[in-house]
């Protein structure tokens, strides 16, 4: 429900079971909760402290007014930053810090579950979204075993070596900005996907 005007939180404001948008600027001491499933949208300036209370999600219509500390964040929670094109970022020593396609980068204050990595995704439109995922802060590292299809021309080049099933795949390459879905298969010389 959207929340116009100032709002002042002097004890701790709670998005729970759907979306609280506040459109007008926030300040005072207080927090505001996100519990999980919620959806928090601020939409001005805020100087209250921002509570992830579970795998939630966080909307900021604009990034350069947000001043209060984000406390709380697990593998799972997502902050999506509207009108924002985001590059990069990391989780470390206390800080959020975004790296923006155009213009210095933004730091929040900022803290989590320890060994949060941060993925970052484009819509196309400027939009960006941060998730929180478990896994070396700033890393992704592809998972245990990727299974082919019987028809892949990967599958006779590891039929031979049944090691290599069950293990990391050394024929696919990922970077702290894929994700292991959008990871790139590297096929053996001639042959076509």
């Amino acid at each position: 429900s959207p929340q116009g005007g100032a709002a002042v939180i002097s004890g701790s404001a709670l998005a729970s079971g759907g979306l609280l948008r506040f459109t007008g600027p926030i300040t005072g001491a207080g927090a505001l909760r996100i519990a999980a499933g919620a959806t928090l949208e601020i939409g001005s300036s805020d100087t209250a402290g921002i509570v992830f209370a579970g795998v939630a999600t966080l909307q900021l219509d604009s990034v350069t007014p947000i001043k209060g500390a984000i406390s709380g964040l697990v593998a799972g929670d997502v902050v999506n930053l509207q009108r924002t094109s985001a590059t990069g970022a990391t989780l470390a020593g206390g800080k959020l810090t975004v790296t923006l396609a155009r213009g210095a980068p933004k730091v929040f204050s900022a803290s989590g579950a320890a060994g949060l990595a941060v993925k970052v995704t484009q819509d196309g439109a400027g939009n960006s979204a941060l998730a929180f995922v478990a896994g070396a802060a700033g890393a992704f590292a592809a998972p245990a075993f990727w299974p082919e299809p019987p028809s892949s021309p990967l599958a006779p080049a590891l039929a031979h070596d049944p090691s290599a099933r069950g293990a990391a795949r050394p024929d696919t390459l990922a970077t702290p900005q894929s994700h292991p879905f959008d990871l790139i298969a590297a096929l053996p010389h001639g042959a076509t996907p």
